[in-house]
């Protein structure tokens, strides 16, 4: 493989680790916001976080947006 081929190919590697460190920073922020609303006992809002986020669950070791 060209030099170039071998940076083209780093350069995918480096974007797709930041865009998984985004969606992982994205989803604790979400846990978090969910456990401050669950300890609080609003589970009408807890609901609610959950449908929006529902993207983010996990069912039977897969990811619901894979």
């Amino acid at each position: 493989m060209s030099c170039f081929g071998t940076a083209k190919r780093h350069d995918k590697l480096g974007a797709l680790t930041a865009s998984n460190r985004a969606e992982a920073a994205e989803a604790l922020a979400v846990c978090e916001q969910l456990f401050r609303v669950l300890a609080e006992k609003e589970y009408g809002k807890a609901r609610r976080l959950l449908e929006i986020h529902s993207d983010m669950i996990v069912i039977g070791g897969e990811a619901g947006g894979e």
